[in-house]
């Protein structure tokens, strides 16, 4: 099959931002006087967006308080907006892969779940307006991976049919958002998800290093 684009997933598929998760989780956290969270154990708590991290972040008392979750979880979006990029980088090969794309002349976008002006502040830090027609974050009112909505407007923007798109994501969430869409789907083994997990989620295409994408293409 002939593929016209490609969606990326962002965290865990193209760059690498555990540490800077962890470090703006942690802040919040220790600024409530809550249990701070491992750095081992955010890749188990990322792939819903940055709510649904705080949620798995905090002590079971606290989880069932949603005015809190929300309030806790502004606060994360709020700071880690103002200086998303520590430690985040992309993962060794992907520069070389988006050029290779880029080449062939097929059209690549972003989808994540998180929020949408973290997403676009690191695009617009790590990426620099190079390779991506679309970049687009958790917004308001759109729901959330693996609901299709935001792929299908990722698409749109740009102008390619569901059929005629790659997605490449690293999670059970990114597998079963392309599977809602009617999108053809690869999933990553070097981002937060193991590839039992993976394959239970009903993955079958899977890429070691990021120039294997290219046989797909």
């Amino acid at each position: 099959m002939k593929f016209d684009a490609v969606i990326f997933d962002l965290d865990g598929t193209l760059i690498d931002t555990q540490y800077d998760i962890w470090l703006y989780l942690n802040k919040v956290l220790e600024q409530h006087n809550c249990p701070l969270v491992d750095y081992n154990d955010v890749s188990s708590i990322v792939g819903w967006g940055l709510q649904d991290a705080v949620y798995k972040a905090l002590p079971e008392d606290l989880k069932n308080n949603e005015k809190l979750v929300a309030e806790y979880a502004d606060e994360l979006i709020t700071a880690y907006a103002e200086n998303p990029v520590v430690k985040s980088a992309f993962y060794p090969g992907i520069e070389a892969l988006l050029s290779e794309i880029e080449k062939k002349g097929i059209k690549m976008g972003v989808f994540s779940n998180k929020a949408h002006p973290v997403t676009s502040r690191i695009a617009d830090i790590i990426f620099k307006g190079r390779y991506f027609t679309n970049v687009r974050g958790a917004v308001e009112g759109t729901p959330k991976k693996p609901n299709p909505d935001g792929a299908l407007l990722v698409a749109e923007a740009l102008g390619t049919e569901r059929e005629r798109i790659l997605y490449v994501g690293d999670s059970d969430v990114d597998h079963k958002t392309a599977v809602n869409a009617g999108m053809f789907t690869v999933s990553v083994l070097w981002g937060y998800r193991s590839r039992k997990q993976l394959e239970e989620a009903g993955a079958v295409n899977f890429i070691e290093k990021p120039g294997e994408l290219l046989k797909y293409l």
